[in-house]
């Protein structure tokens, strides 16, 4: 037997508290340590923000990831001659899983503006 479900509505002011939070700056953990929170914004943008909004926040994640990827790289050279074999993988798994986020912002940027481009088409 199951419950009903609930369904529960933004007031008008935690709908400007949403905008707010999804337009705002990302911050620099959550790149890799609280990488759900961006998945999360960027699901609630689908409803909230319009496409050149989503877009803009695709591009400012990816310019964080670029910043915070330029730093890791540094990191890295100056790390990888006093570091241990394991460290290297891990500072090596790191790079890996930042040019994953690199690639994942890339196609959802790319099939978005397709998806603009066959709804401007109808």
């Amino acid at each position: 037997e199951t419950r009903p479900r609930k369904m529960y509505q933004l007031s008008p002011l935690g709908k400007e508290i949403l905008i707010d939070w999804l337009k705002g700056p990302l911050r620099d953990n959550e790149i890799l340590d609280e990488r759900d929170i961006v998945l999360i914004k960027f699901l609630f943008a689908e409803t909230i923000l319009d496409r050149d909004e989503v877009i803009g926040f695709l591009n400012r994640y990816e310019a964080l990831t670029e910043s915070y990827d330029t730093g890791r790289r540094v990191f890295y050279e100056l790390a990888m001659g006093e570091s241990s074999l394991h460290q290297q993988l891990i500072h090596e798994s790191t790079l890996m899983e930042i040019n994953t986020l690199r690639t994942w912002i890339q196609m959802a940027r790319r099939r978005l503006y397709a998806e603009s481009s066959r709804n401007a088409e109808e």
